[in-house]
């Protein structure tokens, strides 16, 4: 068995649960910073489901940044969204989200071609409807979550 020879967390609370629907048109990531805005908290973790009218998802380069890919679906149709999971942290100055997906595309033509994405969302807009599981975190120490992640406060 292996010994595990650096853990570094932080214990704290799950304050309430929210269950969102979130409607054609609506944006992510600015739906969840609204929320997180009114509900004036420092930190909400989420996961989801459902579709997207159109994406735009980072894949990371160390030397560049993010390499942008926009991801678009068919008129009546949708880019599933197999799974949205991120969060969405007060850094003291702005609401920082951090969200990841994984996605699925057809194409109809004389062969039909499916296609799956993940990364990094940097944004996107629902169609036809996405179901998200919101936890509101409470009693979390800002300065230790800076020390925890210094990369979500830069």
């Amino acid at each position: 068995m292996s010994e595990v020879r650096y853990l570094r967390f932080i214990k704290t609370k799950a304050e309430e649960i929210y269950i969102v629907r979130l409607e054609p048109g609506e944006k992510i990531p600015e739906t969840l910073i609204r929320l997180a805005d009114s509900e004036k908290t420092q930190f909400l973790i989420f996961y989801g489901l459902g579709g997207f009218r159109r994406a735009k998802i980072g894949f990371f380069k160390e030397a560049s940044g993010y390499e942008i890919v926009e991801i678009r679906s068919g008129e009546n149709r949708a880019v599933e969204v197999a799974s949205i999971i991120g969060s969405v942290i007060w850094n003291g100055e702005k609401y920082h989200p951090h969200i990841h997906v994984v996605l699925g595309l057809t194409y109809s033509g004389d062969v039909r071609e499916t296609y799956s994405y993940a990364g990094h969302l940097i944004e996107a807009e629902i169609y036809p409807l996405m179901e998200l599981f919101v936890t509101k975190v409470s009693g979390i120490d800002i300065d230790a979550l800076k020390d925890l992640m210094p990369h979500r406060f830069r």
